[in-house]
């Protein structure tokens, strides 16, 4: 049986399973998606921070609402004495407006106050909407990336499949000293245990073999001939 074009399959075979898992492994680790997670993962932290003002905003709104509820309370009160008799003298009168002057100033106060807190809240909200939509966003970029990176994950691994059924059936063809010494050239020489004999040269190293050596090769598959300058099997076809 001719064996070194078995070997030679088989360093193919090998090369394409590596290729497949490298392609597999930076499928998943697609830097679109990285980048697509991370922004989902700002957004999420930007939107609960927002979430969190706005909670700041509603109670302090709610607070104000209270103060200003007491203040028109005193207010109607004081304005009530100026008009119900109960206070007579001009100097009681005189205290009762002071004091209601005082409540109006409160008053138009609290209400600037409520009146920014509602417009913060409303560039919050508009703030938090944007977010929202951003978020909704990137979950579909995400799961459309991960969609298309499981198809490819699953061609990837379907081929991978054929690649290593196919190993299976070569590798008990092939005398195991001869195996055992190609696995071992290649993981010296980057993966290439093998090479074909090109224009008289070493297809791997290029450097021109003798006319010794070319006989050799020429004369059957069934001798491993290895290459003078670095080592590989020689392969002529």
């Amino acid at each position: 049986m001719a064996f070194l074009p078995i070997l030679f399959r088989i360093q193919e075979l090998d090369s394409r399973a590596l290729f497949l898992k490298q392609a597999r492994e930076q499928a998943a680790a697609n830097p679109n998606l990285m980048a697509l997670q991370s922004l989902y993962r700002q957004s999420e932290t930007a939107l609960a921070k927002l979430d969190n003002e706005r909670k700041k905003t509603t109670t302090a709104q709610h607070q104000l609402e209270l103060e200003l509820k007491t203040c028109l309370e005193h207010l109607r009160n004081e304005e009530a004495k100026l008009y119900n008799g109960t206070v007579v003298s001009s100097r009681g009168l005189e205290q009762v407006q002071q004091k209601a002057e005082e409540y109006k100033i409160q008053q138009a106060g609290l209400e600037d106050q409520i009146l920014n807190l509602l417009e913060e809240d409303e560039n919050l909200t508009g703030k938090q909407t944007g977010l929202q939509k951003r978020l909704k966003e990137c979950e579909r970029e995400i799961a459309s990336l991960r969609q298309e990176i499981k198809q490819q994950s699953g061609e990837f691994a379907l081929e991978e499949n054929e690649v290593n059924v196919e190993l299976a059936e070569l590798r008990p063809q092939v005398p195991p000293e001869w195996l055992e010494r190609y696995q071992r050239i290649a993981k010296a020489h980057f993966g290439i245990g093998i090479a074909k004999i090109k224009t008289d040269s070493c297809g791997a190293c290029h450097v021109g073999l003798s006319d010794g050596m070319l006989r050799k090769a020429k004369q059957g598959e069934d001798t491993l001939i290895f290459c003078e300058n670095c080592g590989r099997i020689l392969y002529y076809s």
